[in-house]
């Protein structure tokens, strides 16, 4: 569930809450529930809405963060919300392919997710370099066209076992290849060096 933090806090959730607890009489599992909400257009004050965080976590409602980006202070404040689900959006790899910044940021939050125990979620997803991305940074959970079609039905939990396998299987080797090839140059550059070390000697 999608809900904007400004409008959840102008009654510190209550109404959220109190509409969930009524479908538990006709057998909605609140742990089944996954609440996503983009904290970084807050306005409010943060204090209350991690205590309100913390509150939905008792009713075992799971917390995703959404809109994750570099800035610091958002990082400092996701360790301290601890969701159970942290998405990135990848539409933005497509314009900042080479980027390297793009990529270390990336990377150091997904040493976060670890450190906090936090799942990542990859969205938009529309290549397959993406999906090699968000694989190979550590995604538990994909979204986008490339997967499959949004439905107004629910679609069969096992639907893409056999895409994501096969490619999986794909990505495990074009990384085999990468290794194997830095390793042989590793070697090439090591025995250069040491026929240049020894031609200084000589001389």
């Amino acid at each position: 569930m999608n809900r904007d933090a400004n409008l959840l806090m102008a009654d510190r959730g209550e109404s959220l809450l109190e509409l969930l607890l009524s479908f538990c009489a006709k057998g909605l599992k609140m742990e089944r529930i996954i609440l996503e909400i983009s904290e970084k257009t807050f306005r409010g004050d943060f204090e209350q809405l991690f205590h309100l965080i913390q509150y939905y976590k008792t009713f075992g409602i799971k917390i995703a963060i959404d809109n994750i980006g570099g800035d610091s202070d958002q990082w400092e404040r996701l360790a301290k919300f601890s969701p159970d689900i942290m998405k990135v959006d990848l539409q933005h790899l497509r314009k900042e392919a080479g980027n390297t910044t793009f990529h270390n940021i990336l990377y150091s939050l997904s040493m976060l997710a670890r450190k906090i125990g936090s799942t990542l979620l990859f969205e938009n997803i529309e290549l397959d370099y993406q999906l090699h991305f968000a694989w190979k940074n550590g995604g538990r959970y994909y979204q986008g066209f490339y997967l499959k079609d949004p439905s107004a039905d629910f679609l069969p939990a096992e639907i893409l076992r056999d895409k994501l396998k096969t490619k999986c299987q794909e990505y495990i080797e074009h990384e085999k290849r990468h290794l194997k090839a830095v390793h042989n140059l590793s070697q090439v550059l090591q025995k250069e060096t040491n026929e240049y070390i020894s031609d200084l000697k000589k001389i």
